[in-house]
């Protein structure tokens, strides 16, 4: 039987869907070339919090009864993240590619400012926003990642992911296709293989949860968790947010980097991505 795969893609309150980030880019197809079973959901395009996202994308893997691997992209780490930490009997791999950054208040204003232009409530902007590394994670939440036990059915139960389920949805701060996505902050961040920092193994998160879902508290295995770079970084995804994930999520690591999806910087990356990917899900 292949390995599944969840790809998340990024976007907030715009048009962004899977097929335009991961479909035309080639990524899905590479990955289906692979030998890998892709899962690429559209995630809710006008969320009032992230507990919209975690419930509408959560239906899909309550279905799933198999290892899995999620991979989030830029503000779908968020995502990526309230899945892992609702579903750990599901995910044994967690990748957080070009994950959006969060806890900037020049970013954070401008990106308000999208949203609400966009249509957006004032309120639900504002609660999209906060964060410290990522948007919609608590700081301790990322830790849970890496401690022995992420219990679901615990004492935060009736907040499976930390009360940060109102911040809804992390913004893609900067229109992907924006020339700010491609405006590099670190000039000696840029080539293939990123900055070469990929090192250690896979955070080790082991502990007691469900066997066919979340809460019946069976045993599980464990989640080995990596980041991928926006390399070169930019003004929506930068190279401290990386450095902060590393840091919060002890035992994971720093894989290859490249330009996300779909800027015109990142196709000569596809088959690099997709490599990365692979290696990471075997």
């Amino acid at each position: 039987m292949s390995k599944s795969v969840v790809l998340v893609h990024g976007g907030l309150w715009d048009a962004m869907d899977a097929e335009a980030f991961w479909g035309t880019t080639g990524i899905t197809g590479g990955l289906t070339s692979a030998g890998l079973t892709v899962l690429a959901p559209d995630r809710p395009r006008r969320p009032s919090g992230w507990d919209i996202e975690r419930a509408a994308l959560g239906e899909l893997l309550a279905n799933h009864h198999e290892p899995l691997t999620i991979v989030g992209a830029s503000n779908g780490c968020t995502v990526a993240v309230l899945l892992a930490l609702n579903f750990p009997h599901l995910v044994d791999h967690l990748l957080l590619a070009w994950p959006a950054t969060a806890g900037d208040p020049a970013l954070d204003a401008r990106t308000r400012t999208g949203l609400i232009e966009r249509g957006c409530p004032p309120d639900a902007a504002d609660a999209l926003l906060t964060g410290e590394t990522l948007r919609g994670v608590t700081e301790a939440n990322l830790a849970r990642l890496a401690t022995d036990a992420i219990d679901p059915v615990g004492a935060d139960a009736a907040n499976p992911v930390g009360a940060d389920a109102a911040d809804p949805v992390g913004a893609d701060a900067i229109d992907l296709l924006g020339a700010d996505a491609a405006e590099p902050v670190r000039p000696d961040a840029t080539g293939p293989a990123g900055a070469g920092r990929a090192e250690s193994v896979g955070a080790d998160v082991v502990g007691p949860v469900g066997a066919g879902e979340a809460g019946t508290g069976a045993a599980r295995g464990r989640i080995s968790v990596a980041v991928v770079p926006s390399v070169p970084e930019n003004p929506a995804h930068q190279r401290k947010t990386v450095d902060a994930l590393l840091r919060s999520i002890r035992g994971s690591r720093e894989l290859a980097g490249c330009p996300e999806p779909p800027t015109p910087a990142f196709p000569p990356y596809l088959d690099q991505l997709v490599r990365t990917i692979v290696e990471f899900v075997n």
